[in-house]
Parts: C-alpha cells; sequence; structure tokens
C-alpha cells in the first residue's frame, strides 16, 4: 500500500517510540501518546539556580554506574551504541532539604577518571574546570509527572504528589 519494506516501517516505529511519539502496549498494540504539556526552558544548573534563591545547594549520589550505551541512550548522546557511558542518579538539595532526583548519562569518553565522589556540587563546573568541556546550549523539556516509589523515596513525598519532570540533553 505505502510501497515501503516491513523492515523499514517497524524501524521507523522503533525511532518513533524511542522518541517518545508512540507507546506499545503489551498484547494490545502501539498507539500514538497524549500530547505532553511542554515548555522549553533556558538551561541553568541545579546549583546556580538554588544560589540565586539564597539556598545552599547539595547532593546526595544514589547511584553511579558504568555501563554501555543501548540504542535509546546512544541516539540521545550521539554516540555509537556500545559505546561506555556513566549514569549516576543524585538527590539535589536546598538547605539540606530534599529537591529533584536528577538522573544524568554521560558519554565515559568526554570525562576519563569521573567517580561518584567528584560529583558533590555542580556538574557544569566540574566539566569546566576539570574536563574543559563548556555548557553552551541544551533542549530541556518540561512536564508533569507523577513520580515512582522509589524516587518518592528519596525525595519523602507520597508517590499521589504531582511532580515536574524535566528532561534535558546539554551540548558544549
Amino acid at each position: 500500500r505505502w510501497n515501503v519494506a516491513r523492515m523499514t516501517l517497524r524501524r521507523a516505529v522503533d525511532e518513533f517510540v524511542i522518541e517518545e511519539l508512540l507507546v506499545r502496549r503489551h498484547g494490545s498494540g502501539t498507539y500514538t501518546t497524549r500530547p505532553k504539556v511542554a515548555k522549553w526552558l533556558g538551561m541553568i544548573g541545579f546549583s546556580e539556580d538554588v544560589r540565586r534563591g539564597g539556598m545552599r545547594p547539595g547532593s546526595t549520589m544514589l547511584e553511579f554506574r558504568h555501563l554501555r550505551a543501548e540504542r535509546a541512550a546512544a541516539r540521545r548522546l550521539r554516540i555509537p551504541v556500545g559505546d561506555p557511558i556513566i549514569t549516576f542518579t543524585r538527590l539535589r538539595l536546598a538547605d539540606d532539604v530534599p529537591m529533584v532526583v536528577e538522573r544524568t548519562t554521560l558519554p565515559a569518553g568526554y570525562v576519563p577518571g569521573l567517580q561518584a565522589e567528584d560529583l558533590n556540587g555542580s556538574l557544569y563546573d566540574l566539566l569546566t574546570t576539570r574536563y574543559g568541556i563548556d555548557h553552551v546550549s541544551g533542549t530541556p523539556r518540561l512536564e508533569p509527572v507523577m513520580p515512582d516509589a522509589k524516587s518518592a523515596g528519596w525525595l519523602d513525598i507520597p508517590t499521589t504528589q504531582p511532580c515536574l519532570a524535566v528532561h534535558g540533553i546539554s551540548f558544549d
């Protein structure tokens, strides 16, 4: 009907799933996703934002892993599938009050020798001072979400507490 090979169509659908334009429901099918309320924001680091608010920023490392990039992460980071990556999750604090669960993925080749204990402060400052990487642009997207049980526990809030998720990619 469309003069397209089944494999080409399947690959296109996979890409739309990665981009969150389609969602697969096991045993049911593939559907378009509901439009998300999105607002484009200027890129500012958490630490700088908290300082501007007159508070003291802080961090607690929750998870730190060295992995190989799977397809979705490789696409977002614009690196080959299988390249080494570092993923970490930090609880970000303002005056010792939990404010944000921050999940970050970086190409390991950009940050050789990075360890969990290096990430107590601003990631942007660390990238600039240690690795010579200057953050110049980004593509943040804001959407309302309900927290998963693990994130709610870290933030000390109920899973019924509405939250905001900021998804973004920063560029040097």
